[in-house]
């Protein structure tokens, strides 16, 4: 595996990570919050779907980033078997036997970020079109804007991270500085 990461995935990081301050404004928390929290997480996760979308697995090319097991906030996206859309679903509840649901404001989040807000059959969902080449980072805004914005996030926030051909070491070792 290589250290350092294509010179047109970094490009894409420093760029996202200016960008994340065009990134509207979070319901929960003030605007430097959740820019702190993408600017923290976002180099890995783009390198994460990079690597999912340029795998030749068919299945499985998805990633899951949710907060540690005790709080039960998610988003996942979910690369097509074609490369033609990605599926992003973000937790309602639906599925959790104990009652929880995603708080209004949170609700209110997602909805402004795309994802449809009826859990009565599921989870919040929605899908997007991939051009080629994708826009990878704008898929990597929305699942960090969606997790920080609908599951009451905070800059410091660590995430778990569930991808079966991306794992978290090899996203974060292309985004490790070389010397």
């Amino acid at each position: 595996m290589r250290a350092s990461l294509p010179s047109r995935l970094l490009r894409a990081c420093r760029i996202g990570v200016a960008a994340s301050a065009a990134v509207a404004a979070p319901v929960l928390a003030g605007p430097s919050g959740l820019d702190a929290f993408v600017a923290r997480h976002h180099c890995e996760v783009l390198a994460g779907l990079t690597i999912l979308y340029e795998t030749a697995h068919p299945r499985d090319r998805y990633l899951i980033l949710s907060w540690p097991p005790a709080d039960p906030g998610y988003v996942q996206c979910l690369f097509e078997d074609d490369n033609s859309a990605v599926l992003c679903e973000a937790a309602s509840g639906f599925y959790l036997k104990n009652g929880w649901r995603v708080s209004a404001n949170g609700k209110a989040a997602l909805a402004g970020l795309g994802f449809s807000t009826d859990g009565s059959k599921g989870n919040f969902a929605q899908t997007l079109k991939l051009d080629a080449p994708p826009n990878l980072e704008k898929i990597t805004r929305l699942m960090l804007n969606a997790l920080y914005q609908g599951y009451r996030g905070w800059p410091e926030r660590k995430i778990d991270w569930t991808a079966p051909w991306a794992p978290f070491a090899t996203a974060a070792l292309r985004c490790a500085p070389t010397a």
